[in-house]
């Protein structure tokens, strides 16, 4: 099945009543479409209201453009075009700010959470304009059907909204409006893109993306993040633009004011690559809502992200990697709410374990890279420091907890828009597998250390969130706790313990949490890792910031100064 989504930007008269987006929401088999005969039918029976003729005039004006005909008189169609339509109003933008309807889609049978393609509405104001207005929302949504079997070949969703005083606002114009937009290029699949006559394309539809683009005006390109899956988290990004060589650009993601973190942002840099290794940081503005860059194309491609990208395929490369080493053992602890492995990587023959997973937010991408420097340093079998290690602990590594929303670009949570750190009292296999496989894999070897590692939007810097409030908390174990900070932050630039989260006061501590709730199981000392998606201020790196390497290397005096602690644990 392939879907498509585009934006379809028109602009606004000079006078202040304002035409909208159109945006388009497709899905259809893949396969070329064979052409017939059609007729145009509304969604329920009953008779034909003015408002839906003016619709199935212009639908099915569309599809004899499209090489359809009209079946003859008495006979039956090839194919029936079922036509839905809904009109609203609601308060508009200030005059002469931007406009913007969101969409979200399902498939044609479903999908674990129910199906049919969605639509919703939403506006995006900056800060100032003039007085508010009325704007009539039209929602136009047609499924194409084989009328032998009844069975869907195509379906399609438009919506787009105009201020209630223009001429876009009446029913033929709008009809007409969405009409056209709905079949341009039919059927093919264009993709989460927008592909325009400036030659600029602009993608996410790839193993970890996310952005939904807006409208193009000139060299200003409108953009909006994605909202995870059933829930209201969005921060991450990463898309592709091509056929940037040789012109400068200004990106604008309108909706960054509507993130999780929205105090991320401030001091906050993109990060762009033109190789999808390099991931270096560019200037940008955080203003009144909007997060805003320019890029000068040196070449044809360039793609942007929140933060350098770890993907399921590079997750699949590194689990082969390290599990071909000597003395690695891998284990499949379950599967995602997707069916994707949760891998774990088990090395050493030491009495005490200790573990290290990451990613249970699939959007603080430095968490696996962080993983990927610990495991590469697990298994250098010519390291000292790592070989006396491994005699006293066992390690068990699970790189990424949250597959499914890795790839579905998510920031937060899993397929089910759960938020994994979030079950560590009461995991299920409905809700949270992930947690569930893992935490019962800790109930079977135990624990004395674990780190989960995750990435803050806000704090630049690198810190620990401890245990504090755990009603099994004994002073003992918290001083473990911060003896090993210290030390850690002797040992390297990269690391401080002036800044962080707040501690819970004593009985007060969120049992959900994957730390407070291994800490208090198991009397683990027990930490979370938060490194920054800005730069560790301690110790900038200004053309980088905080980075892939970096986080690999953070991992690398984790695991040494823990070499100088292990035998008191």
């Amino acid at each position: 099945m392939a879907i498509g989504l585009v934006g379809i930007g028109l602009a606004g008269c000079a006078t202040g009543v304002r035409t909208m987006p159109t945006e388009v929401l497709r899905y259809h088999l893949g396969a070329p479409i064979a052409r017939g005969s059609v007729s145009v039918v509304p969604l329920t029976a009953g008779p034909a209201s003015l408002e839906f003729r003016s619709y199935a005039a212009a639908v099915e004006g569309q599809l004899l453009k499209q090489g359809y005909s009209l079946p003859a008189a008495g006979a039956r169609a090839d194919y029936a075009a079922t036509v839905n339509f809904t009109r609203t109003s609601q308060e508009g933008p200030p005059t002469r700010s931007p406009f913007s309807i969101g969409l979200g889609g399902g498939s044609f049978g479903g999908g674990r959470n129910g199906g049919g393609v969605g639509l919703g509405g939403g506006v995006n104001i900056p800060v100032g304009g003039g007085g508010r207005t009325a704007i009539v929302v039209s929602e136009l949504a047609v499924t194409i059907k084989r009328t032998a079997d009844q069975s869907p070949i195509w379906e399609g969703r438009a919506q787009t909204g105009a201020d209630v005083r223009s001429a876009d606002a009446q029913t033929d114009a709008s009809a007409g409006k969405l009409a056209r937009a709905l079949f341009t290029g039919f059927p093919r699949r264009v993709g989460a893109h927008y592909h325009g006559e400036m030659t600029i394309s602009i993608t996410s539809a790839f193993d970890g993306g996310n952005i939904r683009v807006g409208q193009i005006d000139g060299d200003t390109v409108d953009l909006a993040i994605v909202q995870d899956r059933d829930s209201e988290f969005l921060q991450w990004f990463y898309f592709r633009v091509a056929g940037v060589a040789g012109r400068t650009r200004t990106y604008r993601i309108i909706n960054a004011g509507q993130s999780a973190f929205p105090d991320g942002w401030p001091g906050y840099k993109v990060r762009v690559s033109t190789d999808r290794k390099a991931w270096r940081m560019i200037p940008t503005r955080y203003v009144d809502g909007v997060l805003e860059f320019d890029w000068t194309g040196t070449s044809d491609l360039v793609w942007f992200a929140y933060f350098a990208p770890y993907t399921m395929e590079m997750h699949a490369d590194l689990i082969a990697r390290i599990a071909a080493r000597p003395g690695v053992t891998h284990r499949e602890l379950g599967l995602s709410l997707d069916g994707q492995p949760i891998d774990c990587l088990t090395i050493g023959t030491g009495p005490k374990p200790v573990w290290l997973y990451g990613r249970q937010h699939p959007g603080e991408t430095m968490a696996e890279w962080f993983m990927e420097g610990a495991l590469e340093r697990l298994t250098d079998v010519d390291d000292p420091t790592t070989a006396a290690l491994l005699a006293k602990a066992t390690f068990h590594c699970v790189p990424n907890m949250n597959p499914d929303g890795s790839r579905r670009g998510h920031l937060r949570t899993n397929a089910a828009g759960v938020n994994l750190n979030r079950e560590w009292a009461t995991p299920s296999a409905e809700r949270s597998p992930e947690v569930l496989c893992v935490r019962d894999a800790m109930d079977a070897t135990g624990m004395v250390f674990s780190i989960d590692v995750h990435g803050d939007e806000a704090i630049p810097a690198n810190f620990f969130a401890g245990f504090e409030g755990i009603p099994n908390w004994t002073d003992a174990q918290g001083q473990a706790f911060y003896d090993y900070s210290h030390r850690l932050a002797a040992h390297t630039p990269d690391f401080q313990v002036g800044l962080g989260y707040p501690k819970s006061a004593p009985g007060r501590a969120n049992l959900t949490m994957s730390t407070n709730q291994v800490a208090n199981r198991f009397g683990a000392v027990a930490m979370t890792l938060e490194m920054p998606f800005k730069d560790h201020d301690a110790n900038p790196d200004t053309e980088f910031g905080w980075s892939p390497d970096r986080s690999k290397q953070l991992a690398h005096a984790c695991l040494e100064t823990l070499a100088d602690v292990i035998d008191t644990l």
